[in-house]
């Protein structure tokens, strides 16, 4: 007989999407599941769209609390879970229906401590996704020393976090959720999800990486930007000491020390961003000089790390005339103090050549076709596969 597998949602206030969310958990195609629902004092419809859930599947448990923050309604919902495996949605996110039983599937076959899979961010228009640089596979004991643990919070090779710190994209084994979960500092307030998830890896005796993503983290207009205060510098400090306690007592900060400090930039970088307006330590990426000649006038299109990078370069060196930069997502950048606007004002803007700042094909190609669409020629556009520089005698 299948597993039981006990899905926590924990909620706060969200009507809007939580008929969506647990409509998703009771329409997978894995069945012998619980959805443990707890209501973390809601103030609007969210209690009652619980409980209506509950009266029409018996599948459904909902409990009603005070309001004591994600952290702790997480942390009741794995203490209340009947299974011996557990699992997390957020509540105003969604799940496709094959989810379970692809990640189940890993489970019946090796019985790890630990599922991964990657995710999927959805902004209702556009999907793009970021998923475990490990391979996919079955990682034992000594495996996760040697190949998990040195690359789950920065892979070198790829400059970002090598494993997704989401709750909600792995499954646990309750016993080894919970004997990580009770141990956190109730301080720790930036990071907890990954600070539950890293040190669980460490701890665990076998894990699958899977290349699938099949959670769906809905971006609304309010989570696109987060506050940042000097209050944020003392809580990413916070979060840094803990891990670093905890992978001395576990035996493995020789392996993770420099990892976790790559890994902090990801808070520092925003914050510092945010509250000073600078960036600390932005990746280099080599500029396509062989394509544009000197003193040309250029758009850039795209301000990710790519583009950033390659306006900071044309900016440094003067090798060309920055005659615009265009962005899909201008007006949630616009509030980190960059001066960059929509794409569609490329078509008033005078120009030489518009250089594509993105790392994709299949994305620099659909940015192609409509810049096409916009009239310009296509003698004007440059689309080279971005070059990482890398320093210690790394090449390019």
């Amino acid at each position: 007989m299948d597993k039981l597998l006990s899905v926590i949602v924990p909620i706060y206030n969200s009507e809007k999407y939580l008929p969506r969310c647990i409509d998703s958990i009771l329409h997978q195609k894995y069945t012998n599941v619980e959805v443990i629902l707890v209501d973390d004092g809601s103030t609007d419809r969210s209690g009652e769209i619980c409980d209506e859930f509950a009266r029409k599947d018996m599948r459904v448990v909902t409990y009603h609390n005070e309001n004591q923050g994600s952290v702790a309604a997480r942390n009741f919902g794995a203490d209340a879970a009947k299974g011996e495996l557990l699992t997390f949605v957020d509540s105003d996110d969604w799940i496709e229906e094959d989810m379970y039983c692809e990640l189940m599937r890993h489970y019946k076959e090796h019985q790890p401590d630990m599922i991964s899979s990657g995710y999927l961010y959805d902004s209702g228009k556009k999907l793009w996704s970021e998923k475990d640089m490990l391979p996919p596979g079955f990682y034992d004991r000594g495996a996760i020393r040697q190949s998990v643990i040195p690359r789950m919070m920065y892979d070198a090779e790829y400059g970002r976090r090598g494993v997704t710190p989401s709750l909600c994209t792995k499954i646990f084994k309750k016993s080894l959720y919970l004997e990580t979960a009770r141990k956190i500092d109730t301080q720790i307030t930036y990071g907890d999800d990954a600070a539950i998830a890293y040190i669980s890896m460490v701890k665990a005796s076998g894990i699958v990486f899977t290349e699938g993503a099949w959670y769906h983290y809905c971006v609304h207009d309010n989570s696109l930007s987060t506050s940042y205060d000097m209050d944020s510098l003392v809580r990413i400090k916070q979060f840094e000491d803990y891990m670093e306690t905890c992978f001395k007592n576990l035996g493995v900060w020789e392996q993770t020390w420099y990892p976790l400090k790559q890994y902090v930039k990801l808070f520092l970088s925003p914050a510092i961003e945010r509250i000073y307006g600078v960036e600390i330590n932005m990746p280099v990426y080599v500029f396509p000089f062989a394509s544009i000649p000197k003193d040309a006038r250029i758009v850039i299109y795209g301000a990710g790390m790519v583009g950033k990078a390659y306006y900071r370069t044309l900016y440094e060196s003067g090798y060309g005339n920055i005659e615009g930069w265009v962005d899909r997502n201008y007006q949630c950048l616009a509030d980190y103090g960059y001066c960059i606007s929509g794409p569609e004002s490329v078509k008033d803007m005078t120009f030489d050549y518009i250089v594509i700042a993105l790392d994709g094909e299949e994305a620099a190609a659909g940015v192609k076709k409509y810049l096409d669409g916009l009239g310009v020629s296509k003698d004007k556009i440059v689309w080279e596969k971005p070059k990482r520089m890398y320093w210690r005698d790394k090449k390019v």
